[in-house]
């Protein structure tokens, strides 16, 4: 529902869109590698944010990797208007299965401080 996942395919290709898509490497030298960033701030100007490995993304709420995965792939050849449309549907189920509610009970309980679930 953020709209990150609609352009990505076009911008870098599938492949790196869902690469970026899944391992929040957006905003890293990653970014800047592929043509995302024309620049990146230097690491003690910046939060270190870590790439996620495949055990962060399979402890992620699973229907909304999924949500984002299949906008990334059904956006491809879509105009921008009707994959950011496809977009927010796909999101709006996910929001509307109430895992995100889920997980934010969970954190405010104690769970996942410091980015352990």
């Amino acid at each position: 529902m953020g709209g990150h996942g609609a352009p990505a395919g076009r911008l870098v290709g599938l492949g790196r869109a869902l690469d970026i898509i899944l391992t929040a490497a957006r905003g890293t030298p990653v970014g800047a590698a592929i043509g995302l960033a024309n620049r990146v701030v230097p690491p003690v100007a910046r939060a270190p944010k870590p790439r996620r490995s495949p055990a962060n993304i399979a402890a992620s709420p699973p229907y909304s990797v999924r949500s984002d995965r299949r906008s990334a792939c059904e956006s491809v050849g879509l105009r921008l208007p009707a994959a950011l449309r496809r977009e927010y549907t796909l999101g709006a189920a996910s929001f509307n299965t109430g895992e995100q509610h889920r997980r934010r009970q969970k954190f405010a309980s104690g769970a996942g401080r410091h980015g352990k679930f």
